[in-house]
């Protein structure tokens, strides 16, 4: 095992002998590596060996690629291997800290979003591995968000689009590249202007999408609006392989405006002028949907509700959390019990039947969490099972995901602010990742079934062949 490894300009995580991956800014498209070693063992450093206790030399390196260093000591068959790859120069600054084992190997996340950030302003997705080291990453022309691994070890993220959701200039889409950058598929909604907030594969080869379709003529003076306004209602759509729109769900269908409630003051303020003058309310606010079976569980941030929709009829099953409607479920063991959620996000329903959300708190004089309801559909019942806060996470205005592993540990990014932390089943804190200037939409924890360093590693070199 190597007594030092030294990287000109440093690195990060600082060396230790069972840690295989850094990364390190390489100014001038160089950087100078030194090896240190107890006792004479074959030492290399980007390919060229010698037999010895120290080896140093400088390596050409540009954004992406990578220096092996390797140790191999008289007969034996195999090496030891180091991995030094050079960072791009508006790589995002990160910090993380790690107090405890973290619960996947790796971690995907796009720390591209700022209140400033502008639609046209490039991005990161990045996958950390556990010791906080940036293994892989993809580099888009704007904003990634929703980033995630799907099924055979691929990516998905979209195309942030702003406020701008009917407007098919800035429309989002979503790419579906391979790891090593190549574009699959640009997918995209048949109908409306697909929407960023979520994707999610429908088992097929299709996928549920999520749009907002512009609906004119709507009569808000109940609300203090206009008697005559255009609102955008939350669609979901399912697309087979081909594209092809077979299935659809409005919530104008099926969803009051009354729901709205205590969001309207900020609805009717936050609409965005268009070119012809007209103003579009945004009273329902999607941002995900979880297929699970013959059932999606959705969120609608503006309604401070999740509801259970039945695919086969498009009718709710239940609906949690928000105004009291025939189909609300009954709260049980929550403090928050009155008003559960506060503009929720990243609904799910995990193995066991349960379902998990983000709770953001927004505007509610009370923190972000993480929270798991146990639903008894025939009770008309929720109890709460879990409640996962941070001390620092104080406010969420939008944004989030909390994620619940098979092993009780917790994975969350807390909606817009640059921090994400998982916490495992014993409730200690397993690490925490912040950004200096960026949050991330969502986080997702990635286990080895989908992906392992080695792939990893040769994406990368694929992505970013040294020059």
């Amino acid at each position: 095992m190597p007594t030092a490894l030294k990287i000109s300009g440093g690195s990060y995580p600082t060396f230790r002998p069972g840690v295989s991956d850094y990364v390190t800014h390489c100014p001038r498209g160089q950087v100078r590596i030194a090896v240190f070693v107890a006792d004479p063992v074959h030492l290399g450093i980007a390919g060229e060996s010698r037999l010895a206790r120290r080896h140093a030399r400088i390596v050409r390196l540009r954004p992406g690629g990578k220096a092996v260093v390797t140790l191999r000591l008289d007969g034996m068959r195999r090496s030891r291997s180091y991995y030094v790859r050079c960072l791009p120069a508006d790589f995002p600054e990160w910090r993380w800290r790690r107090s405890g084992s973290p619960a996947k190997p790796f971690y995907m996340v796009a720390p591209s979003l700022s209140q400033t950030a502008l639609a046209t302003d490039p991005g990161f997705v990045v996958i950390f591995d556990r010791n906080g080291v940036p293994v892989w990453w993809y580099r888009a022309p704007f904003p990634p968000m929703d980033a995630k691994v799907l099924p055979g070890g691929i990516v998905a993220f979209a195309r942030f689009g702003g406020a701008a959701y009917t407007d098919a200039e800035h429309a989002a889409h979503y790419e579906i590249r391979t790891l090593s950058g190549r574009l699959i598929r640009l997918v995209e909604t048949p109908e409306d202007v697909l929407d960023h907030h979520d994707l999610q594969p429908d088992g097929r080869g299709g996928f549920y999408l999520l749009s907002y379709p512009p609906r004119e003529h709507v009569d808000l003076s109940p609300y203090g609006g206009p008697a005559d306004a255009t609102v955008v209602d939350s669609r979901i759509q399912r697309v087979n392989r081909a594209g092809d729109l077979i299935w659809s769900w409005n919530s104008k269908d099926h969803v009051s405006l009354a729901e709205t409630d205590r969001w309207w003051p900020l609805v009717l303020s936050g609409g965005t002028s268009k070119p012809d003058a007209s103003i579009e309310y945004d009273p329902v606010h999607i941002n995900s949907v979880h297929p699970a079976g013959g059932k999606l569980i959705v969120s609608l941030r503006h309604t401070d509700a999740v509801y259970q929709i039945d695919v086969q009829t498009g009718e709710i099953d239940w609906k949690l959390g928000g105004t009291t409607t025939p189909q609300s479920l009954t709260v049980q063991g929550d403090p928050a019990a009155s008003l559960p959620l506060g503009g929720p996000h990243d609904a799910r329903q995990i193995g066991d039947g349960t379902i998990t959300v983000y709770d953001n708190a927004t505007f509610l004089d009370r923190p972000p969490r993480a929270v798991r309801y146990r639903i008894d559909a025939a009770a008309g019942t929720a109890t709460l099972l879990e409640d996962i806060r941070d001390p620092r996470a104080v406010v969420s205005f939008c944004c989030g995901s909390a994620r619940r592993g098979g092993d009780g540990s917790w994975l969350m990014s807390w909606g817009g602010i640059p921090l994400v932390s998982e916490v495992a089943a014993d409730g200690r804190r397993t690490f925490r990742l912040t950004f200096e200037d960026r949050f991330s939409y969502r986080a997702v924890g990635v286990g080895r079934a989908r992906l392992d360093i080695g792939r990893l590693r040769r994406a990368m070199d694929r992505m970013h062949r040294r020059g």
